[in-house]
C-alpha cells in the first residue's frame, strides 16, 4: 500500500465532532504503478488543504482498505485485470457502509458500459487525460 500525504492544510480542513482536525481521504484503486504516481502528483500540485491519499493496486487491498478505514472518496480505474469494467470492480467491493462518493477514472470515456445504464454508485467518471485539470477545478471538495 502506498501512502502519500499532502500536508499543507491552509484553506478548509474538515474537523470530526471531537473537534481534531482529519484531512480529506482518498482511496485511488489502480493496476499501473505510471497513473497512481501521477494521481499523487495531480493532488500535491492542486490541492492546497490536508489530504491523504492511499493508493491501492488490487481489489483485494481495496476491499482491507475500505473495511478498516474511513474515506471520503474512492476513485477506481475502469479496468482492473482480469475485470473488463468499474460496475464489475464495484459489484466486488462491500460498499454497503461506504457513505463517500465513488469517481471512475479511464483512459477512454466512450465505451459502451459509460453510455448505457449510468450506475447510481457512481458520482462522476472522468478520462484520465483530464484528472489533473478536474482536481484543480475541485473534483475532491469537502462532503
Amino acid at each position: 500500500m502506498i501512502k502519500s500525504e499532502v500536508t499543507n492544510t491552509t484553506n478548509y480542513t474538515p474537523c470530526h465532532i471531537d473537534g481534531h482536525q482529519t484531512p480529506l481521504r482518498v482511496l485511488y484503486l489502480d493496476d499501473d504503478d505510471i497513473d497512481r504516481t501521477l494521481m499523487q502528483m495531480h493532488i500535491k500540485r492542486h490541492l492546497k488543504r490536508g489530504v491523504e491519499l492511499v493508493c491501492v493496486d488490487t481489489l483485494c487491498s481495496a476491499k482491507a482498505a475500505l473495511s478498516s478505514d474511513r474515506f471520503d472518496y474512492f476513485v477506481t480505474d475502469n479496468r482492473m485485470p482480469p475485470i473488463d469494467h468499474y460496475r464489475e470492480t464495484l459489484d466486488q467491493l462491500d460498499l454497503a457502509s461506504f457513505e463517500g462518493r465513488i469517481i471512475v477514472v479511464s483512459s477512454e470515456t466512450h465505451f459502451e458500459c459509460f453510455d448505457s445504464h449510468r450506475d447510481e454508485r457512481v458520482h462522476t467518471v472522468i478520462d484520465k487525460a483530464d484528472l489533473s485539470q478536474a482536481i484543480k477545478n475541485g473534483l475532491f471538495q469537502p462532503l
